[in-house]
């Protein structure tokens, strides 16, 4: 009889015990949860961080630290903002390859270009030293295109690029500043590239190794939708057979 009855007490606190290790069980479980969603979010967090601080590291150089001379008059704004062309053009002049060399070297195509044009034509300029420079910045037009220059941003690769092919950090640095200029905003997400030869009839620019180059990238297009197509598309489907 006693037995019996120690039985009967003795379950009771097994079923407590067996309570306990379950809630135990599940305060672990919930715990590790908690712990890989934050580690999750860590993870994410870094990974945008690390991508976004390899858009950033573009050596920008603007137009005071290549000591650009002042604008006489104030240009109207874009009339697409943001907008979505960019017309990749040569500078056609000498490459240079340090910030001495291409800040000297911009500063005459400056001088060349205010008689005529208040400025520098471009937009921005890419040097074979890796960094981009300011000229006339995002939000102004420049006078490289042409019908298409208050719609589109030109940016001038430095050198002549029917003689010598394109250097891959040139390359490289271009793609790699329009891709901030979308991150930034100041891009259109589902931009186009074409080369200044598709809307200057009498350009041969950019050069033939350049030229060839662009054309692979799958931002370019044959066509360009701005309200004046048709001819651009005709002249662009000539020069790409």
């Amino acid at each position: 009889m006693e037995e019996k009855v120690d039985s009967v007490q003795s379950a009771p606190l097994a079923l407590d015990k067996r309570i306990h290790c379950t809630c135990q069980l599940l305060h672990f479980v919930y715990l590790v949860s908690v712990l890989s969603l934050i580690f999750g979010i860590t993870l994410i967090v870094w990974w945008k961080y690390e991508s976004d601080n390899t858009l950033v590291s573009i050596d920008f150089i603007s137009r005071s630290a290549w000591e650009a001379k002042p604008v006489k008059t104030t240009a109207q704004p874009l009339c697409v903002n943001p907008p979505s062309i960019v017309v990749l053009m040569d500078s056609n002049t000498d490459r240079c390859y340090s910030f001495e060399d291409c800040s000297h070297l911009i500063r005459k195509i400056q001088e060349q270009d205010i008689p005529k044009h208040d400025d520098i034509t471009y937009n921005f300029l890419i040097g074979n030293d890796g960094r981009v420079y300011e000229g006339r910045g995002w939000d102004t037009p420049g006078y490289h295109s042409g019908q298409l220059n208050d719609k589109s941003i030109g940016i001038a690769l430095i050198g002549n690029f029917n003689y010598y092919q394109p250097s891959e950090k040139i390359l490289e640095v271009c793609q790699k500043f329009l891709e901030e200029g979308v991150r930034s905003k100041k891009l259109d997400p589902n931009y186009k590239v074409i080369g200044r030869k598709q809307v200057m009839n009498k350009e041969n620019n950019p050069g033939e190794h350049l030229w060839k180059i662009i054309r692979d990238w799958p931002r370019w297009t044959n066509c360009v939708r701005d309200g004046c197509s048709e001819r651009l598309c005709n002249r662009a489907n000539y020069l790409a057979h």
